[in-house]
């Protein structure tokens, strides 16, 4: 079974998944502690009643650059036949100052023994200054899919945001590609409250001619002064006849202990026959003497809360203090100087395969050395951030390069 997190779908209102609560609870209780240790590895469990018994479905790997900035987390899964583990994907995040730059999706070649291109997502980010503060906000990203036959990436999707002059809110307008054409697909409206923090989400879809609300998401803070924490999270769903968000559907209610650690978070859907909120989902967290998050267990609901049903189990490993965070089972080659003038030299030449990414997420150089690459001329390239992935015997990475004549 393939686990991996995934950014909150447009149509959550009819498929809310249960990978929701590992973002939640996660992002939640990082946000925490300021000094947050880095994740080594999460190993992923699925209940089995017949063996009444967690057994082992995934894990992912954890390894980070020198600088920081680029996160590689492999996938592996469990072959329960074989009792053996193997490679499944890879995902390379490359993160800012205001947030993600890039998440790079690739699956594992059998065959090649390499990982493949599957999909890219880009993003960039806007400022605007609202009570003497500014706000940065996502705004433009951009969802690409590798097209093995032509070896270019397709767009799938493309977001721009728009900021009101007020700045109290921004929209961001996604469009599909339909017969090589971008069209009005769905659209996102965001608001803040006095200290720039969100607080309200309208998702909307567009029918042909208008956009059409399809469901709300609003938090509710335990107290208004910081540190901030959730105490409710609250989805409604759009009422066409009198076009307000205002059928309840879904809330989320966030616990803690004395230390202020989230605890756990409990789902209640609308039950539109007993016009009352129903428990049926919830996540615990178990936290270590150091405060570290080590384990998150899922239940389900069938009778409001009465009794509950084990359904994953999460497992969460951290790199001790003194570790390197290049390590791993990729091979980090050293990439300098950056930012690069004319030449970028490689510390090692281990790697066989080089992919220059700009940003816009379009390849425009490609480089293959079996032997193993050593430089790369950047003198033709424009000034700007370019994303350099390259391809070793160990696996894969990519590394953020800033080109500066």
């Amino acid at each position: 079974m393939q686990r991996k997190i995934r950014i909150l779908p447009h149509d959550i209102n009819l498929t809310m998944k249960k990978v929701l609560f590992t973002i939640f609870t996660t992002t939640l209780t990082l946000c925490l502690f300021a000094q947050t240790p880095k994740l080594l590895k999460v190993k992923y469990f699925d209940w089995s009643g017949s063996a009444s018994n967690w057994m082992p479905t995934s894990e992912t790997n954890y390894q980070y650059s020198d600088t920081e900035d680029t996160i590689w987390k492999s996938t592996s899964t469990y072959q329960s036949s074989t009792q053996t583990w193997s490679k499944s994907h890879q995902m390379v995040e490359v993160s800012g100052a205001h947030g993600l730059i890039s998440k790079l999706h690739l699956n594992w070649n059998l065959g090649t023994k390499l990982y493949d291109r599957d999909s890219l997502l880009t993003k960039t980010y806007g400022g605007i200054y609202v009570n003497g503060k500014t706000l940065f906000f996502n705004s433009e990203q951009l969802q690409l899919k590798w097209n093995t036959s032509t070896s270019t990436w397709d767009t799938l999707w493309l977001g721009k945001a728009k900021p009101t002059p007020s700045g109290v809110a921004n929209y961001m307008t996604f469009q599909s590609l339909d017969g090589g054409i971008l069209t009005n697909s769905r659209k996102e409206q965001y608001f803040y409250n006095s200290d720039l923090r969100l607080s309200q989400i309208w998702y909307q879809t567009w029918n042909g001619s208008d956009w059409v609300g399809e469901y709300s998401y609003s938090e509710v803070p335990r107290s208004p002064l910081p540190p901030y924490q959730i105490y409710l999270k609250r989805y409604l769903l759009y009422d066409t006849t009198n076009k307000l968000f205002n059928t309840p559907h879904r809330i989320m209610e966030h616990q803690y202990n004395d230390s202020n650690e989230l605890v756990a978070v409990v789902r209640s859907s609308w039950d539109v026959n007993a016009q009352a909120f129903k428990k049926d989902f919830k996540t615990e967290v178990v936290y270590d003497e150091k405060h570290q998050k080590i384990e998150e267990i899922d239940y389900s609901s069938s009778d409001d809360g009465e009794n509950w049903t084990r359904e994953e189990r999460r497992e969460y490993a951290y790199l001790e203090a003194s570790s390197s965070v290049g390590s791993g089972s990729v091979q980090y080659v050293k990439i300098y100087p950056n930012p690069v003038t004319n030449r970028l030299e490689f510390g090692q030449s281990t790697i066989q395969l080089l992919e220059i990414i700009d940003s816009k997420g379009v390849v425009i150089k490609t480089l293959k050395s079996d032997s193993g690459l050593r430089s790369v001329d950047c003198s033709e390239f424009s000034d700007g951030v370019y994303h350099f992935r390259a391809i070793t015997p160990e696996g894969s990475f990519t590394q953020q390069v800033i080109v500066k004549h």
